[in-house]
C-alpha cells in the first residue's frame, strides 16, 4: 500500500492536536470543518465520512503513531 507522507508546523497545544486525530469518529468533522460534514461508525473499525459536496467514503482504521 502506498503511503503519502507531509510535515506541517501547527500552532498547537501537542495534547489538543493528539485529541483530534485519536478520534476516530468525530475526528475528521473537527480536523476538516465545512470540508468533513459528518462521520460515523458503520460497523468495528470502519469510519464513513460525508463531505460538503455529499460525497461519502468508507474506510478502514489506521492507529496513529506517536
Amino acid at each position: 500500500m502506498a503511503t503519502v507522507q507531509k510535515e506541517i508546523i501547527l500552532d498547537a497545544d501537542p495534547a489538543a492536536v493528539w485529541a483530534i486525530i485519536s478520534d476516530f469518529t468525530d475526528g475528521p468533522v473537527r480536523m476538516a470543518l465545512g470540508f468533513v460534514t459528518d462521520s460515523w461508525v458503520d460497523e468495528p473499525g470502519v469510519r464513513v465520512v460525508t463531505f460538503a459536496d455529499g460525497m461519502a467514503a468508507a474506510g478502514a482504521a489506521h492507529r496513529a503513531r506517536r
